[in-house]
């Protein structure tokens, strides 16, 4: 079915932290609507990929607007700064605001009051809001009111769309699949025939990188075969888990801030993506891992189980379970040879059956259609 083009106008707000997702799905919709981007930002705050949104907004369907925001979300001085915003795009009359739930503590309540909520579709990454992740408390109870607040909701899961409507039964909500984010193409090849297991993204408390450098030196001492572990992001406490570290040889750490255009070559030196998360919403790592076609060695938790399919696509471990993750890791040593292309054939399959970009446009386009024809 061919979807048709319409002159529909979207204003869609977040902020640098989703642009990883949001320059793929804002390409493929801006095919059906006419959409003005906001990126909310602080003052020299990085912005990654600005040169490419840059120039995919350039004389198109979308139009980029930054808002460069010189106060901490908890100072008050920035609710006149939030109230401005809004009452520009208040005045402007989107066809529909889509916006990411942001800027704990005033946004979304000041979003209500001066936008409401007939033309506002909330997105939220994390219904769930995962133990361990930084303003645990503040968040649920942001969360909370958000949901509470409004009426239409997006999640990028089917657990979190489960989770918010066992909340709230008669909000409208529905689930999108995240795009495939693909950072370009790797400029090496990986040289070393030592199998690499990555862990890649900001070093949480819930992600558990305690239970990776416990299990990879267990591995090693069971069978003295030699392996490669990545680790790579920043980490605010790190010295806590660098005390864990007995086989040094074992681990490439590169404990900074990943910038975006190392990314291809990070997945291109390592063989398997590892996420022994005790707890998570959704995970944008293991969809760079499907990306770049690597199998992945995740918790059994449902934002995994969404990209994982056990010895298809990857394995599966009970949550930041040490034994279990030690095991797995042997069986792959052991087996590598024989099992490494068939993983990677299947990961390739449902690249295409899944992640396709009309695929995943046509349910945002729901979701839009849905809250734009209950408006007219």
């Amino acid at each position: 079915m061919v979807i048709k083009k319409n002159d529909k106008r979207i204003a869609w707000v977040t902020v640098p932290a989703f642009i990883s997702t949001d320059r793929f799905i804002i390409q493929e919709l801006s095919k059906h609507y006419n959409i003005d981007w906001y990126l909310v930002t602080k003052k020299n705050e990085e912005i990654d990929f600005l040169k490419f949104i840059n120039e995919m907004a350039n004389g198109k369907r979308i139009k980029l607007e930054i808002i460069e925001i010189s106060y901490r979300n908890s100072d008050p001085r920035i609710v006149g700064v939030y109230s401005k915003f809004l009452m520009e795009l208040k005045n402007k009359k989107y066809d529909l605001i889509y916006n990411v739930m942001i800027g704990i503590p005033y946004f979304m309540p000041l979003l209500r009051v001066i936008l409401g909520k007939k033309h506002t579709l909330v997105a939220i990454h994390n219904v769930h809001v995962p133990k361990g992740g930084t303003q645990y408390f503040p968040s649920k109870l942001y969360t909370s009111f958000t949901i509470k607040a409004f009426d239409y909701f997006q999640t990028f899961s089917k657990a979190q769309k489960k989770e918010l409507l066992s909340i709230a039964p008669k909000k409208y909500c529905d689930n999108v699949s995240f795009m495939l984010m693909d950072y370009g193409e790797p400029t090496i090849v990986k040289k070393s025939k030592k199998i690499t297991f990555l862990s890649f993204g900001y070093i949480r408390d819930y992600k558990r990188i305690d239970v990776l450098i416990n299990a990879a030196q267990k591995a090693f001492e069971r069978t003295g075969i030699s392996f490669k572990v990545i680790i790579a992001g920043s980490c605010d406490d790190w010295e806590k888990y660098e005390k864990l570290v007995t086989l040094p040889e074992l681990f490439d750490l590169r404990i900074q801030r990943i910038n975006d255009d190392d990314v291809p070559n990070l997945f291109a030196e390592s063989d398997y993506f590892v996420a022994t998360y005790q707890d998570i919403a959704q995970s944008g790592a293991a969809i760079i891992a499907v990306n770049y076609n690597k199998p992945v060695i995740a918790s059994k938790l449902e934002a995994f189980e969404n990209y994982v399919e056990e010895e298809k696509t990857g394995f599966l471990i009970k949550p930041a379970d040490c034994e279990e993750l030690t095991e797995k890791i042997i069986y792959i040593l052991n087996n590598h040879q024989s099992i490494y292309s068939k993983l990677q054939e299947n990961i390739h399959r449902i690249k295409i059956e899944r992640f396709s970009p009309d695929g995943i446009a046509r349910l945002y386009m729901k979701n839009f259609d849905k809250i734009i024809n209950d408006c007219l």
